[in-house]
Formats: structure tokens, C-alpha cells, sequence
């Protein structure tokens, strides 16, 4: 299984790819607990 929970540096830039490719959205929802540090990012960097 993939887990990005200790490689902060990877979430940062996963989220930063991920949000330029997203339409506009007002939630986000991950499936499960390994989904949590890069929804969290992504919500800290769409402000």
C-alpha cells in the first residue's frame, strides 16, 4: 500500500498537482485515513 503520511515534501507537491487539475469544488472527501494528509493539503492550499 501507498502511505504519504511521512513524506511531507511528496503530499505537498501531490496536492499542488492535483488542485491545478481539479474543476472548482466546495468539499473535499477522501475515503480513508491515508487520504487525510493530502485532503488536508489540498484544502490548506485552496485556501
Amino acid at each position: 500500500a501507498f502511505i504519504m503520511f511521512s513524506d511531507v515534501e511528496l503530499t505537498i507537491a501531490c496536492a499542488k498537482a492535483l488542485l491545478e487539475k481539479l474543476p472548482e469544488f466546495d468539499v473535499i472527501v477522501t475515503a480513508e485515513a491515508k487520504g487525510i494528509p493530502l485532503a488536508y493539503e489540498m484544502s490548506r492550499q485552496s485556501g
